[in-house]
């Protein structure tokens, strides 16, 4: 039957979907987006086709209810049922995949989240010390300690101790 074939494919999906999950739980990302996206896009393509099946069988149903016996009736009415079973079941995996991806993109958002504050906490850092060589990159009279035989050293104690100072301060607050 028809109907067994779509109960041995849905339970397929199913125990991928199971087995997705797992991989998220583990923490294996490789790959995921993809699959899951492949068996969302199955099941809407199953249930595509699957979901006037049952309103022609129903409709069938009506139409020769006369001409049909009782167990003719009593085998369409079941296998009617079985395709609104495995529609539902279509559904939930569809829901199922859409929470994945869902949880997927969160990761992924987290992800870049803790990148960009990794490089907005060096660029705070080095953000003061780039001014500083900045100004005195300028060819300009009247810098203080150009003309020092330890101007440049003084200008690097003087920048690292800035660079310390904005740690320092990161570490107080608590940003990493």
């Amino acid at each position: 039957h028809l109907t067994d074939r779509i109960s041995r494919y849905v339970d397929r999906l199913n125990d991928q979907l199971d087995q997705l999950e797992q991989a998220l739980q583990d923490g294996a990302y490789q790959g995921l987006r993809n699959t899951v996206s492949s068996i969302r896009r199955r099941a809407a393509t199953v249930r595509r086709y699957l979901a006037p099946q049952r309103e022609a069988l129903e409709t069938f149903i009506r139409i020769e209810k006369n001409t049909l016996n009782e167990s003719q009736l009593y085998e369409l009415r079941e296998q009617s049922d079985r395709i609104a079973r495995y529609v539902e079941d279509i559904d939930l995996v569809r829901e199922q995949a859409l929470v994945l991806q869902e949880q997927l993109l969160n990761i992924t958002v987290e992800q870049q989240n803790a990148r960009m504050y990794v490089l907005a906490l060096i660029t705070a850092v080095f953000l003061p010390i780039t001014f500083i060589t900045g100004v005195f990159g300028m060819n300009v009279g009247g810098l203080p300690g150009i003309e020092a035989p330890r101007g440049f050293f003084n200008v690097m104690i003087t920048t690292l101790i800035i660079a310390g100072a904005v740690l320092a301060l990161f570490r107080w607050r608590r940003w990493f």
